[in-house]
């Protein structure tokens, strides 16, 4: 799904917060900072391929990605979700702390929708025993990624596996928001009013 300006945000923030805890936290607190990419990264090479993803990501052009960094971005992404709508529930939540786009303002963010819209899988979830139950042309039928037997098995990745691809130049328009995704009468993302 293309990136609405939303989405463009709320990873902004998902990016800032996570190399701002990486401040704080020591290497051994890593597990609680990333639950499921831990297994696959020491704390400098998360540390060091969140910064290159951050940059990436406010890069104008397209940049084609793996399973290694979809696992970081997955468990970024979760942690700035649950800890926006724990804030977004105060009664006294400032409209600083609000996301706003426009004069539109989301006040939570349905996450599991979010994974669903733009996450092309989540092949990297899957668990070791049911990986290793699959057949090779079964794996290959599920279009499963070179990329996702190592970090379903938690191997650490090579730096090859860790570039940053070019893919193209951005050739679509980003607007506010994506009306496949969101309805500017409501205030969680995504979410698409179930009559229109």
């Amino acid at each position: 799904m293309n990136p609405d300006r939303i989405f463009i945000k709320m990873m902004d923030e998902a990016f800032k917060l996570a190399l701002t805890d990486f401040t704080v936290i020591c290497p051994d607190e890593l597990d609680a900072e990333l639950p499921n990419a831990h297994r696959n990264y020491s704390f400098d090479c998360a540390l060091n391929t969140l910064k290159e993803l951050y940059k990436y990501h406010k890069h104008a052009d397209i940049w084609e990605i793996n399973d290694y960094h979809y696992v970081l971005l997955y468990d970024i992404l979760r942690q700035f979700s649950c800890i926006y709508n724990d804030l977004t529930k105060e009664d006294d939540v400032s409209e600083e702390s609000l996301i706003k786009v426009g004069k539109i303002e989301i006040h939570e963010i349905d996450f599991e929708q979010l994974v669903e819209d733009y996450f092309p899988d989540t092949d990297f979830l899957l668990a070791q025993e049911n990986l290793l139950g699959l057949s090779k042309s079964v794996k290959e039928q599920l279009g499963l990624s070179p990329e996702t037997f190592g970090v379903v098995m938690g191997m650490k990745p090579h730096s090859e596996e860790l570039k940053i691809k070019f893919y193209s130049k951005r050739n679509f328009e980003i607007s506010d928001y994506n009306p496949g995704l969101f309805t500017p009468s409501s205030k969680i993302y995504p979410f698409v009013n179930e009559e229109g």
